[in-house]
This record gives C-alpha cells, sequence and structure tokens, in this order.
C-alpha cells in the first residue's frame, strides 16, 4: 500500500505506485443511439439481487471511501449505484462528454483500474473544477462480502480543485453531483468506444 500526497493536501490510497497516462486514439461511432433502460436477469439466479439494470441502476448510496483523504484527512465519499448493467458505468458518462481519462491509479481491493479526470468543469453555471474518479465492482460468481446485496455496482468520488469532498452531505455540489450521474446513466449509448480502451487497460 502506498499513500500519495497531492496538492492541496489530498491524499490517495494506492495498492501500486504506478499511474498511467492515456494516450487518445482514433476510433469512429456510427448510429449511436441511447440504450432503453430496462431490468435484465444476473447469470447467477442465486445471488442476492439477481438482476440488472441497463441504463439504471437499483438504488444509490453514498458512503466512504476508504481509498480517498481529502485536504482536511478524512475520508472522501463515494456514491455507489447498485446493480447497474456495467461496473463501468460512471466513467462511461464521463467518456461520453470529456473524452479519454487523464490517467488511472489503483485502489486497494478493487481488480479494475480507477478512471481520474482532473480540472473538469461538471456544469455549464459553474467554474468550479473537479477531480473526478470512476470506479466499480463486478463479481458474477456471487462471492460478495458478507451482508452485501449486490454484486455489481459502478462508484465515483468527487473532490473540488481545493481538496473538499464534494459528495459530503454538507457540500453544496452533492445535489448536483448526484442528479448528473442518475441523468448521465440514463443516457449512456451503445457506442463501444469508451470500451476499446478500458478493456485494454491492465
Amino acid at each position: 500500500m502506498k499513500i500519495v500526497r497531492l496538492l492541496g493536501g489530498l491524499t490517495m490510497v494506492l495498492s501500486c505506485s504506478s499511474t498511467r497516462q492515456i494516450q487518445e486514439q482514433t476510433f469512429n461511432c456510427t448510429q449511436t443511439k441511447i440504450n432503453i433502460p430496462r431490468v435484465v436477469h444476473a447469470a447467477n439466479a442465486k445471488l442476492h439481487y439477481p438482476f440488472m439494470h441497463i441504463n439504471g441502476f437499483k438504488n444509490c448510496e453514498v458512503m466512504p471511501t476508504k481509498n480517498l483523504k481529502t485536504a482536511d484527512g478524512s475520508w472522501a465519499h463515494k456514491a455507489r449505484f447498485n446493480a447497474t448493467y456495467a461496473a463501468s458505468y460512471t466513467g462511461k458518462v464521463l467518456f461520453e462528454r470529456f473524452g479519454i481519462w487523464t490517467e488511472t491509479i489503483r485502489f486497494k481491493g478493487y481488480h479494475r483500474p480507477v478512471l481520474v479526470w482532473r480540472d473538469l468543469k461538471l456544469f455549464e453555471d459553474s467554474h468550479q473544477k473537479f477531480s473526478v474518479y470512476a470506479f466499480g465492482h463486478e463479481d458474477s460468481n456471487g462471492r460478495y462480502k458478507k451482508n452485501e446485496l449486490f454484486t455489481i455496482y459502478s462508484e465515483v468520488a468527487v473532490i473540488t480543485d481545493r481538496g473538499d469532498d464534494a459528495l459530503h452531505k454538507r457540500s453544496p455540489f452533492r445535489k448536483k453531483i448526484l442528479t448528473y450521474f442518475f441523468d448521465g446513466i440514463a443516457k449512456i449509448n451503445d457506442c463501444n468506444k469508451f470500451y476499446a480502451y478500458y478493456w485494454d487497460l491492465k
């Protein structure tokens, strides 16, 4: 485990020390459309909740990350969208608007890289910039943790450019950010450009 300190006192707890810069590639999408939201069966019918939501989620929880600290040393919060069709939904939402991520990092306990976008202006009516971390978990074998109802979920953590937790209950940005991802997940398109980059990550 490695603790990395960033500007403004922000710290990240990583499972490995490397980050990776991504180069833009050429990839064309034709006849892109938004998928119709619906609920489908998971491959394993014995799961606690054996369904997945295309362009949707069962519910949303906000909780501490245990992987990312804010400028004041407290754990940043994450929004977890349960029972999404893909664990990478939050990353695809950002990719469809902002393109390729700035870098990738690793969080302890996650099999796939965390996608990080730096200095994003999420809202047209605000000059506020954020660092946004998109990640998730998928376990089709049902080896879920005790008392965990969902074996697939997509998550996001958001930090302001001052190192503050934008998903904290006292944050003025929390409601807008949650709404941003509620709407974004509902509007995910069927273009596979995102996955051409994402599945190539090590």
